[in-house]
């Protein structure tokens, strides 16, 4: 990268040095050489092609991290690059096929409802959380359209078996259970059919959430 100062505006106090990062490929092209005067426009026009130029390899970089959908990863480059160059790489990026939020969607599904066990609704509420269009959200949790029972008596077999003996126990399973977006009678029907394996107690259920 090439540091080149950043013209004052007027009225504003210099502090210390302050400084424009600008691609170095970028300058080199352009010709640029230490010394060099460019006018507030050039400038401008300089710095906005950089951060074009920077947020498309940053999102190469993120990209090769982890998938992402086009408007998460735009919100991810616009921390650093402002709104318009991370708006612009994260369309580059769907237009050369890298990003497909369709794809991401079908992704995001498995690991919210298959790995993660959470509802429908819930996954669909952090899809669409992570900028994937709601309508693409619900087709994709629809296409894999787990039933919930056994969504929820495979939580209760991963992380609460040992829980359902008391009514703390229960308590918690039930908050966890509902923290996942499960419905509540849901929830006590699974309690009820499962509750020889799990020695559930009736009476826990009293004070439920």
């Amino acid at each position: 990268m090439v540091e080149s100062p950043r013209p004052r505006q007027k009225g504003e106090e210099p502090e210390g040095d302050p400084k424009l990062l600008l691609d170095g490929e970028l300058c080199m092209r352009k010709g640029l050489k230490p010394g060099m005067e460019l006018d507030e426009a050039a400038l401008a026009a300089l710095v906005a092609e950089s951060a074009g130029t920077r947020a498309r390899s940053k999102a190469l970089w993120l990209l090769s991290r982890r998938d992402y959908g086009e408007k998460e990863l735009a919100d991810k480059l616009q921390r650093e690059f402002g709104e318009q160059a991370a708006g612009a790489a994260a369309r580059r990026m769907a237009e050369t096929g890298l990003i497909d939020d369709r794809r991401y969607a079908g992704y995001l599904a498995r690991q919210l409802l298959e790995v993660k066990r959470v509802s429908v609704k819930q996954a669909v509420y952090q899809m669409t959380a992570k900028g994937i269009d709601r309508e693409l959200a619900e087709e994709a949790a629809a296409a894999l359209a787990p039933d919930p029972k056994e969504q929820i008596r495979a939580v209760l077999r991963q992380k609460y078996a040992r829980d359902l003996t008391s009514e703390k126990g229960v308590r918690r399973a039930v908050a966890g259970l509902a923290r996942k977006g499960f419905a509540f009678s849901d929830i006590k029907t699974v309690l009820r059919e499962e509750a020889d394996t799990y020695d559930y107690r009736e009476d826990a259920e009293t004070e439920w959430p």
